[in-house]
């Protein structure tokens, strides 16, 4: 089941660089879509070896305890002591341990995330592009609670602040949720919606969230969710541009021997041997 987050129309959004984005309205464009260029595609950047046939988990949806994640700002909302004025009550966030995630961008082909992303741990890395639909809609028949939404940017100063009012405004659903009443989707949204929150430093990720949560605990901290073959909904693969000519061909002869039909190459640090020509009309040039 998908229940769709926008975190504008739960706080202040004045000072947030989402640009005003519903992915519940993304989501209902790319279904009613007629043909590929109308279509909405997300993208991430995941090791190769995740896609080739010798990982046992490659047909699994990878979803990652939100706290191991590296911004440490995910982390410590689950430590902020939030304190009720009405009734004296000092909380925590009830879910530590049992939120978990997976995340997927809008951009497509950055450098910058290239070499974030691309490291001596992780070996080669690849861009995927999936259909946002055909994600979604794969998501939403799984027996499983899903959370998604758009990621807002604030300004550091600024998180604090729209935190605040996320607490404020759904502090009764937090206290319930403590307590051990009863719980439902609805609660686990309001109580998920901090996290779709996110410092402008990392704005250019145009980032995408699923959530969902699990008290199972894993020790490796990921969940790998059997929706199916998670590979099939890819619908093309980038190539690294870093990835010597050698080694890319290498790649993309693997890819295709898995059955991906669309590898790409990378033109972005590709040299240009002549430059395009340039005309301009001297007429129009300034005196």
């Amino acid at each position: 089941m998908l229940h769709f987050i926008n975190i504008e129309s739960d706080c202040s959004s004045s000072l947030s660089d989402s640009g005003s984005k519903n992915l519940k309205l993304e989501y209902e464009r790319g279904k009613a879509a007629d043909n590929y260029e109308q279509k909405v595609f997300v993208h991430r950047y995941v090791p190769l070896a995740s896609l080739l046939s010798s990982n046992s988990e490659c047909d699994n949806f990878f979803m990652r305890n939100i706290e191991k994640w590296d911004d440490p700002y995910e982390e410590r909302t689950f430590r902020i002591k939030i304190s009720d004025k009405s009734d004296n009550s000092v909380f925590l966030h009830p879910l530590p341990g049992q939120v978990f995630g997976s995340c997927f961008t809008t951009g497509y082909n950055a450098e910058a995330q290239w070499k974030i992303y691309e490291n001596p741990k992780s070996g080669p890395i690849v861009l995927i592009r999936i259909e946002l639909s055909a994600l979604l809609d794969t998501l939403k028949e799984f027996d499983r609670e899903f959370y998604v939404g758009y990621v807002s940017y604030y300004d550091q100063k600024d998180v604090n602040k729209q935190l605040s009012q996320l607490f404020e405004k759904y502090s009764s659903t937090f206290k319930a949720f403590e307590k051990g009443d009863t719980q439902n989707p609805d609660q686990i949204a309001r109580m998920l919606t901090p996290f779709f929150i996110k410092r402008q430093a990392f704005s250019y990720e145009r980032e995408i969230r699923i959530l969902t949560t699990d008290d199972s605990k894993p020790e490796s901290g990921n969940l790998y969710i059997p929706i199916g073959n998670f590979t099939q909904l890819i619908s093309s693969i980038t190539l690294s541009p870093f990835t010597s000519e050698m080694w890319r061909d290498a790649q993309k002869n693997m890819l295709i021997n898995e059955g991906f039909e669309r590898v790409n190459g990378n033109s972005l640090r590709r040299p240009i041997k002549q430059p395009s020509p340039i005309i301009i009309n001297d007429s129009n040039s300034m005196s």
